[in-house]
């Protein structure tokens, strides 16, 4: 499998490590799969349904606010329950 090379650009979130198939690697120019990755990352989920879009979307936050808070618990040793916009406008506000 051959590595593809770290994201520029910021995404929504983070994709990882990123490797492709062999078949892939001599099929698909390096530069195609990667503006694809960026798509993705982006939050550009493709030639879905509506229903998909919104799925990838509700999957996108769930996911988000549940990383939020698992950082939260391992920061502080305890469990904070709220939503990711309330996390996000905490984190905003300014300490002091």
């Amino acid at each position: 499998m051959t590595q593809i090379y770290v994201m520029k650009e910021p995404g929504r979130f983070p994709l990882g490590e990123l490797y492709v198939t062999a078949a892939v690697d001599r099929t698909i120019a390096p530069a195609d799969i990667s503006r694809a990755l960026a798509r993705h990352a982006k939050g550009d989920w493709g030639d879905v349904g509506p229903e998909d879009w919104a799925e990838n979307e509700l999957s996108l936050k769930e996911d988000l606010t549940k990383a939020f808070k698992e950082v939260h618990l391992m920061q502080t040793g305890k469990v904070k329950n709220q939503s990711l916009s309330e996390f996000l406008n905490e984190i905003r506000q300014p300490k002091g």
